[in-house]
């Protein structure tokens, strides 16, 4: 492998004495550049239609639409993990279907009652019960192999995951742009000490400069960090149960109904895990250092072009070191 840096890392073919990764292959997943067509696939000559499909939102960054061999074992990986997990769900519904089936006539006592919550649109704080079927769970009693913060793993599935799983540190996940989700640490710092309101993050300088489209300093779209926008609610609605089961919370929120507006009412009523307030301040700080960096880099602007002079004479000073 190449000394120089592959996207496709480990996966890399180029021989030592390879050039630099070219400007003309670029991964359209993680978009950095690879040697040549030797450390990537095109997409369209990817067999496998599931994990061809993986790739179609993403945009040519290239010569060509190809995608790194790292980012195609990525993305092979998480269809395993998913179909591991549907088998796993489809095998404990059949393990609990006889079970069920008892339960709901003993479950009768109180006359028509759960045709009563069937019908509750999730805003009667005395019929929070769950969807599923699952009233009392606290925390979960099936641990799943998908990582719990994927898209993939709706509200209602979190029920399958131990609380220990669903814990701050080990559910944001910051750092790779293929998992990068700010939304998700947004939505978990609802209630915590020193945040501001849900409704003004877009307002937030470091956030605001990077989400603005059209210009040099782009870097995501708002959805993908306010927490207060329609596109937001699935991780609004993930981040209540979350919080139920790391906080034992006897019974779970009922929220199949509930709006941005409900969500966001419940979790600055419920506060994280106390455990989880420090790790969602500090990863708070990161994202937006990391937010004003990529801005006074991109964005063409006095302070930016100021930020990269200061850059290179800090190389310059430590390039003989």
């Amino acid at each position: 492998m190449s000394d120089h840096s592959c996207a496709a890392g480990d996966l890399c073919k180029a021989p030592p004495t390879a050039d630099k990764p070219s400007s003309r292959h670029i991964c359209c997943k993680c978009k950095k550049a690879v040697h040549s067509v030797h450390c990537s696939q095109e997409c369209t000559s990817i067999t496998n239609k599931k994990l061809k499909k993986r790739f179609d939102s993403c945009e040519q960054q290239g010569n060509f639409k190809e995608v790194c061999f790292s980012c195609v074992e990525k993305e092979r990986r998480v269809l395993i993990l998913l179909e591991q997990h549907m088998k796993a769900t489809k095998s404990g519904e059949d393990s609990d279907s006889d079970s069920d089936s008892n339960s709901d006539s003993d479950s009768n006592s109180g006359g028509n009652s759960d045709d009563n919550c069937d019908n509750d649109d999730g805003n009667n704080s005395g019929n929070n019960g769950d969807d599923e079927n699952n009233n009392n769970i606290a925390a979960a009693s099936k641990r799943d192999s998908v990582d719990p913060w994927l898209e993939v793993v709706t509200f209602d599935e979190l029920k399958n995951y131990d609380a220990t799983i669903l814990m701050a540190k080990r559910y944001y996940v910051a750092g790779n742009r293929d998992t990068w989700k700010p939304v998700i640490l947004t939505a978990m710092s609802i209630g915590v000490a020193g945040f501001p309101d849900p409704d003004k993050f877009k307002e937030v300088e470091e956030i605001a400069n990077v989400t603005k489209r059209n210009t040099h300093a782009f870097l995501c779209p708002a959805t993908s960090v306010d927490p207060t926008t329609r596109k937001a609610v699935p991780f609004l609605k993930k981040e209540v149960i979350r919080r139920a089961i790391t906080n034992n919370v006897n019974p779970v929120p009922r929220i199949s109904s509930w709006n941005q507006k409900k969500c966001k009412e419940w979790l600055q009523n419920n506060l994280p895990h106390s455990t989880d307030h420090e790790y969602i301040r500090t990863c708070y700080r990161e994202l937006l250092d990391e937010f004003r960096e990529h801005y006074l880099l991109k964005s063409g602007s006095t302070e930016a072009n100021m930020f990269r002079l200061l850059r290179a004479f800090e190389c310059l000073l430590h390039k003989d070191q």
